[in-house]
């Protein structure tokens, strides 16, 4: 038996931890002899560490500033996990990045690996954030100390919808290994195949508009090195392999749909859309396969932070449901990760082109969005047991904050994986 420890930087609810644990779980199943305990988990927010402490009783919780951590703070481990706060690199942000001070953190965790004694150094460090920190200069910054330390790194930019997971979450991974000589083929993996993924080459062939800044010096010329030279956009295994690797698989809405306990849910609703009636929201049913990502904001950003649930008897399916989305080509894996509205835009509506007396338009319930992205549907019910405005604007942001599950599990399945192919934890 194999038994590991790590630490949890930015653990917020514990979706990192979460996700862990479904992956040894699997990887045990598959005959792997591992076990990994998370000793220490670092967060400053008290709401997100009462959930924390519920789910998690076997891990010490520290309250201290990131920012003000030393050496002695952090106990030797085998793994880092990291998902440090995504607003610096955001355009709500105004892409300030290092600038920032919530970057501050993050930076004093690539410093402090600079610092530390070579004997407890992490063997693997993961890390997730929004997309958009892979062009900051904190992205350089920590790629940068990956190199001057000898870590082999993998980066990706994902998204639930690759998985028929009917929710858009891009995000950005980097698992990096003290290994200079890492073999990315293990058992079952499918990444060595799949150069035609990398996301320089999907820009290349699929973006229309050049005038984006962030995309011109692909189009213009492919042959300069960019950003995007080494992110792949297609998980590690099949999509045969990686719904195997799920504890929950909903395919459409309706799989996450519970009846509404409140018409707060109705109310906040209206409310916003009568403010906003010619605003295009993005209104899902039951049978929906796609809906925009959930932010913390999700009630108060005028249908900008997720989507509005429609129930009706009435519907034209037609407008949510296309079919399953591909994979497996670069014009639709395009859409998933850089063009996102463009997956059934007919979802779009404003209030004004829908008779309202014939339908209920809702906000999704906390526990329906945490089902939508991996978590048990009663992981914040414990602390929140009764819906009021403020608890469930509370609960929006936690929820709003954390990872996909999904997306996350698979990866840290591949990661262990590749570790232990690679002799990287021994």
């Amino acid at each position: 038996m194999l038994n590991l420890t790590c630490l949890e930087f930015f653990s917020g609810i514990g979706g990192l931890h979460l996700s862990l644990k479904y992956a040894i779980e699997k990887l045990v199943e598959h005959g792997q002899a591992i076990d990994i305990k998370v000793i220490k988990a670092f967060e400053l927010n008290e709401n997100c560490n009462n959930i924390y402490k519920i789910h998690f009783k076997d891990t010490q919780v520290c309250t201290k500033n990131i920012e003000s951590l030393d050496i002695d703070d952090i106990p030797k481990a085998n793994i880092w996990l990291l998902s440090p706060p995504c607003q610096p690199f955001t355009r709500g942000g105004a892409k300030r990045d290092s600038d920032y001070n919530r970057c501050k953190p993050l930076l004093k965790m690539i410093d402090l690996m600079y610092k530390i004694d070579i004997s407890k150094m992490p063997s693997i460090w993961f890390i997730e954030n929004v997309v958009n920190f892979e062009q900051s200069r904190t992205h350089k910054f920590m790629i940068d100390m990956f190199n001057d330390l000898d870590y082999t790194y993998i980066q990706f930019l994902l998204s639930p919808t690759l998985l028929n997971i009917p929710n858009t979450r891009v995000r950005y991974y980097c698992m990096a290994f003290r290994c200079s000589n890492l073999v990315l083929s293990c058992k079952y993996s499918i990444l060595s195949r799949y150069e035609n993924f990398i996301a320089s080459n999907i820009l290349r062939n699929n973006c229309e508009d050049t005038k984006k800044l962030e995309y011109k010096l692909i189009i213009n010329d492919p042959q300069n090195k960019s950003t995007y030279d080494e992110l792949l956009c297609h998980l590690p295994y099949s999509s045969k392999f990686c719904s195997k690797l799920l504890h929950i698989h909903p395919k459409k809405i309706g799989d996450i749909i519970y009846t509404a306990k409140s018409p707060l849910f109705s109310e906040m609703a209206n409310k916003v859309i009568e403010k906003n009636n010619s605003f295009r929201f993005d209104i899902v049913n039951e049978l929906s396969i796609v809906s925009t990502t959930i932010t913390r904001s999700y009630t108060e950003s005028a249908g900008r932070g997720g989507p509005l649930f429609m129930k009706s008897s009435n519907v034209d399916n037609t407008k949510y449901n296309s079919g399953y989305l591909s994979c497996d080509e670069p014009s639709s894996v395009y859409k998933q990760i850089f063009d996102t509205s463009k997956l059934c835009p007919s979802r779009f509506q404003c209030i004004n082109e829908i008779d309202l007396s014939k339908c209920n338009i809702r906000f999704l319930q906390p526990s329906e969005i945490l089902s939508l992205m991996g978590f048990p549907s009663n992981w914040l019910s414990t602390i929140y047991k009764y819906d009021s405005l403020e608890l469930l604007k509370q609960q929006y942001s936690l929820v709003g904050n954390s990872i996909s599950i999904h997306i996350v599990s698979i990866l840290m399945y591949y990661m262990i994986d590749l570790a232990c192919a690679n002799k990287v934890l021994f």
